[in-house]
């Protein structure tokens, strides 16, 4: 059964002389990601974002000027190093009661504490739960209800869907159907996304078989697992992609020591935001190349 939660969001009337185009349609109830119905009175004006994927969401929705707290891992676009910073990995909560906020989205894969600090707080909260390329387009099209930028929320679902499709037909032309991927994190220890994650399912788009414990979702994995399972095709960033060949044990794997492996692409592939859709793009043409060397 879904649950309301105890307070209505309050913010300032828009004026109804000159509003803004997303003040229109409220008030309003959007259902949260855990089923929680909250109620908007009005659109939110002062919002702040406890996470990098989330900030992105925000300003590709147009409601970039209006979000008043990030985090210091913040840094797209440009403009999002400008806001004043909540926290890091951990929110600081004086901060965020200081910017006075009439909402806060909060990504619960990242941040499982905050939804009960805020509410203890009495602030203002909206949760997402974004934890495949699909939920990513469902929860903008979800926040974009939630805070007035529907039109917005739907063009970029759109853009995605058909970066989606262009990877699609990438995946068609791979010399090897299902190929086995290792998608490294961290190599001190050997960190892996596995398929439970935003990361996993992008390579499963893209036509791969992500590699690693099914059972977790950021796992660590042995160099004697790594060497009996070697992967088709390793993602990892330039930084660790020279640490796999520089490692005596590693470096023997054939996917390090044929050069079939592929970056990252920074934050596009590992937030899970609007952006997504590119590193789902350049992994599948990445693969599709790496495959018919």
């Amino acid at each position: 059964m879904r649950r309301v939660l105890p307070f209505l969001i309050f913010v300032s009337a828009c004026a109804a002389a000159a509003s803004p185009a997303w003040c229109a349609g409220f008030p309003r109830t959007v259902s949260d990601s855990r089923g929680v119905a909250v109620t908007f009175k009005t659109a939110p004006k002062r919002i702040v974002s406890l996470t990098p994927g989330t900030t992105e969401m925000l300003f590709a929705l147009g409601a970039g000027n209006r979000v008043v707290g990030d985090t210091a891992w913040c840094d797209y676009p440009e403009a999002a190093k400008k806001i004043a910073k909540i926290g890091d990995l951990n929110p600081n909560y004086e901060r965020i009661v200081a910017a006075h906020p009439d909402l806060v989205v909060v990504d619960d894969v990242a941040e499982k504490n905050a939804p009960a600090r805020l509410q203890q707080l009495h602030i203002p909260f909206f949760v997402i739960h974004p934890t495949t390329y699909k939920s990513v387009e469902d929860t903008l099209l979800t926040l974009g209800r939630a805070i007035g930028q529907e039109k917005e929320a739907e063009s970029v679902r759109s853009a995605m869907e058909k970066q989606r499709s262009e990877a699609a037909t990438a995946v068609q032309s791979l010399p090897k159907k299902s190929p086995r991927v290792l998608i490294v994190v961290g190599t001190g220890p050997l960190w892996v996304a596995s398929r439970n994650t935003f990361i996993g399912d992008v390579v499963r788009l893209a036509g791969g078989t992500v590699m690693g414990d099914p059972a977790g979702s950021y796992v660590t994995l042995t160099k004697e697992w790594i060497i009996g399972h070697p992967p088709d095709v390793i993602l990892a960033s330039p930084r660790d992609q020279a640490a796999l060949k520089s490692d005596p044990v590693l470096s023997r794997i054939a996917a390090v020591r044929n050069g079939r492996m592929a970056d990252t692409y920074g934050n596009a592939l590992m937030r899970p935001g609007p952006r997504l859709g590119d590193g789902l793009v350049q992994v599948a043409e990445a693969m599709r190349k790496l495959l018919t060397r």
